[in-house]
């Protein structure tokens, strides 16, 4: 399967996760979510995606107890996310170095754009390792974004695929961030890959 088929299967999944009934984003207010048109493309050729529903539908007493609360009325709509393409060479080895005796956490040594870049990472209780990042392209946008990279084998060696940098859960929101990114997580390369922005 192509690079490109591949992230349209894994972001199809994402966006079913994130806009499931009762999922990420029906638990925000209704005035963090209002309505958008979403079109095929956004300016600069990123790609628009539209977070419509594509779960089960609410049931009747679903619908009510949401409408009670305020939340919905109706049908949600989340807006989109832009996205940058997918390309390959967001496809990048990487070497894990554990900071101390548990493995739990360490740093994940790559390059990218010609220059040599490191993450401060944690291992997630299924293995696989979890980082929180900011990059020049955050102008403007939600400053931070997250990434997930397969378990390493043996010798510390995974790979970092930034096609799937996602927006964290906050960013669908109207409201500030509650955080930031950690400073050594701060990379000095535009990273143009994985989600951008949220769009209503």
């Amino acid at each position: 399967m192509s690079l490109e088929k591949e992230w349209a299967r894994w972001h199809r999944e994402r966006v079913s996760a994130l806009t499931a009934p009762y999922g990420p984003l029906f638990m925000l207010s209704a005035r963090d979510t209002p309505p958008s048109d979403p079109s095929p493309l956004a300016p600069g050729g990123l790609l628009r995606v539209p977070l419509v529903a594509s779960g089960t539908p609410l049931t009747t007493a679903q619908r009510l107890l949401a409408e009670q609360e305020g939340t919905v009325a109706g049908e949600p709509d989340y807006g989109s996310i832009e996205v940058f393409r997918p390309h390959p060479d967001h496809v990048v080895p990487a070497r894990f170095t554990s900071s101390d005796d548990s493995g739990l956490d360490g740093t994940l040594s790559f390059s990218l754009g010609g220059h040599e870049h490191q993450l401060v990472v944690s291992r997630q209780p299924r293995g696989d390792l979890h980082a929180t990042f900011g990059d020049p392209s955050r102008q403007g946008v939600f400053p931070y974004r997250f990434v997930q990279m397969p378990e390493p084998d043996e010798r510390g060696d995974t790979v970092i695929d930034f096609n799937r940098v996602v927006l964290p859960i906050a960013a669908f929101s109207s409201r500030p961030p509650e955080r930031e990114a950690p400073p050594q997580n701060q990379l000095t390369v535009a990273l143009e890959a994985g989600e951008h922005r949220w769009l209503t």
